[in-house]
C-alpha cells in the first residue's frame, strides 16, 4: 500500500462509500415508510459503515497525489477533486462536544454570537427539544429567556449546549438527524419525516443521557 500501490488502493475503495451513502439515505426512507427499527438501524451502521470507508478513500487519495505523476491541468482536476471530496465527507461527519448547563440563561451566555446545537432533557434523559442557533442569547432575548427558566425552576429538567458549524445548512442538517432520531415531543418539525442530508454524529463530553456518548447517532 505504498509507492505506486496508492493509486490502486484507492480507485479500489473509492465506489464502495459513496454507494453506502446513498442506500442509507433508502434504508432511511423505508424505515420511516414502514416504521421498522430493524431499517433504521440498517441505516444507521450503513451511514457509519460509508462514512468509514469514505475517510479511507479520501487518505488514500491524498496519498496517491504524491506519487502520480501528472501536468498542470490534471493537478488542477485532482485539487477539485481532493476539495469536493473534502467538503462531502466533511458535511456527512460531525463531532458534537455537549456541555450541561446550570440554567437555560447560562447556556445563552455561552453561545452568545456563537453557533450551537442545544437540547433539554427531562430527568431521566429523555430528550424534550432539540434546537440550532447561530445566537442562543439573541434568540431567546430578554424575558423570554428569564421565563424559560422559571418554567424550569425546580423541574429536575437539564439543559446541554454543543458548538457546531457556521453554516445554517449544516446546524439544521444535525438538528434535523438528532430531531428524526430522539423524537422529541416539544418539536414540532423535522419528526415526521427522515432527514433529506444522513449525517454520521459523535458525541462527546458531558453528553445528554438520552444520546449514545460516542458513535452512530441514535
Amino acid at each position: 500500500m505504498f509507492g505506486f500501490d496508492w493509486p490502486r488502493f484507492h480507485a479500489a475503495v473509492n465506489d464502495l462509500p459513496a454507494a453506502l451513502l446513498f442506500v442509507t439515505v433508502l434504508f432511511d426512507i423505508a424505515a420511516w415508510v414502514t416504521k421498522r427499527g430493524s431499517l433504521k438501524s440498517a441505516a444507521r451502521w450503513t451511514l457509519w459503515a460509508g462514512v468509514t470507508g469514505g475517510w479511507v478513500a479520501v487518505l488514500a487519495g491524498l496519498q496517491a497525489e504524491h506519487v502520480i505523476e501528472h501536468g498542470e491541468a490534471i493537478h488542477e482536476l485532482m485539487e477539485q477533486h481532493e476539495r469536493q471530496a473534502l467538503v462531502t465527507m466533511g458535511f456527512f461527519t460531525v463531532v458534537l462536544l455537549w456541555k450541561q448547563f446550570p440554567t437555560f440563561r447560562e447556556a445563552r451566555r455561552a453561545f452568545k454570537a456563537k453557533p450551537c446545537i442545544y437540547a433539554v432533557t427531562n430527568s431521566g434523559g429523555r430528550i424534550l427539544k432539540i434546537g440550532e442557533s447561530s445566537n442562543l442569547w439573541r434568540r431567546y432575548w430578554g424575558g423570554t429567556g428569564y421565563t424559560l427558566d422559571a418554567a424550569l425552576h425546580g423541574s429536575g429538567n437539564l439543559v446541554f449546549g454543543a458548538p457546531a458549524p457556521q453554516d445554517k445548512s449544516e446546524r439544521c442538517a444535525i438538528e434535523a438527524a438528532l430531531i428524526f432520531a430522539c423524537q422529541p415531543p416539544y418539536c414540532v418539525q423535522r419528526i415526521s419525516s427522515p432527514p433529506a442530508q444522513s449525517v454520521a454524529i459523535e458525541h462527546h463530553g458531558q453528553v445528554p443521557s438520552g444520546l449514545r456518548p460516542s458513535g452512530p447517532s441514535p
